[in-house]
């Protein structure tokens, strides 16, 4: 398959980005597809930095007047990317760098996939470290695994599914609206995998903390309300897997307690998580609201 701007679109949710990198990431997107910026910032000064640096480079730019969550502003660039004519949406983090085959590698596995399964498939990359050195295997077939969850950012999608199974989950806004996703287009027969030669480069574990050995990520103090939150919504339905309910039952608390034992802003992360946790049983949704 030719891989170009007319076949791809490339949906860049942006919410206080680094311009150096949103500006490297653009560049690198725009040599196989077409670069969809879909701007959450709240600030209008750097909003307007990000407008600018986008249409600068040829890109097209999506204003959400805030921050929308996470799921709106994707769903606002797939649509953007449908009424172009593109066959095929990349979403992309805007602190994400694709290694310079990995959308080459991903096509060649949607290929090679589809047709020896016979049913409809996406594939996600592989995300390394920035400072991590790997071996060039572009032109090669790389080798692909299964997996049960989805992870958005440099996922490749046939713009067919979205018609089939629906866009994100707004009223989540921000946790598991990947992992919502991609569990509803697993119980409608689709099936996911990691192309293990297509790389992403990311920084990984950033926010992360030494607990007892153990690597734990350490989010901001409001994500616990998401986070909290949003398990209630992923309990009441019936394509969330059962191992992950039950998962999640055990390890939220633990890792709760933890956080509040060895992080900072107790206080905050207390307020946030019980919010969620109230908020959550009235099945209350989209962005958090301060009362």
């Amino acid at each position: 398959m030719i891989v170009d701007q007319n076949t791809l679109g490339a949906v860049i949710v942006s919410f206080n980005t680094d311009i150096e990198k949103l500006r490297n990431l653009i560049r690198k997107l725009a040599e196989k597809a077409t670069p969809i910026v879909a701007d959450n910032s709240l600030n209008p000064s750097h909003a307007s930095e990000i407008e600018k640096l986008v249409k600068a480079e040829s890109a097209h730019y999506i204003s959400m007047h805030g921050n929308v969550g996470i799921g709106k502003a994707q769903n606002a660039g797939i649509v953007f990317a449908k009424s172009l004519g593109c066959e095929y949406v990349i979403l992309m983090d805007d602190d994400s760098l694709p290694a310079n085959d990995m959308i080459d590698q991903l096509f060649s596995a949607l290929e090679l996939k589809s047709a020896e399964i016979g049913s409809q498939v996406i594939v996600c990359p592989r995300p390394i470290d920035y400072e991590i050195e790997v071996e060039d295997k572009e032109g090669r077939i790389s080798t692909m695994t299964e997996c049960h969850d989805m992870m958005s950012s440099g996922t490749l999608i046939p713009m067919r599914v979205f018609e089939k199974i629906g866009y994100f989950d707004e009223k989540l806004f921000i946790d598991f609206v990947d992992f919502d996703w991609g569990w509803r287009f697993r119980a409608k027969n689709g099936r996911i995998f990691i192309v293990e030669n297509a790389y992403l480069f990311h920084k990984l574990g950033v926010n992360d903390q030494q607990v007892f050995g153990l690597r734990v990520r350490v989010p901001s103090s409001i994500r616990h309300y998401f986070q909290v939150r949003n398990v209630f919504h992923m309990f009441g339905r019936s394509h969330t897997p059962l191992k992950w309910k039950v998962g999640r039952l055990t390890l939220l608390p633990v890792k709760l307690i933890l956080l509040f034992i060895f992080s900072d802003q107790k206080r905050n992360r207390l307020k946030y998580a019980t919010r969620g946790f109230l908020d959550g049983c009235k099945k209350i949704s989209g962005p958090y609201i301060d009362h």
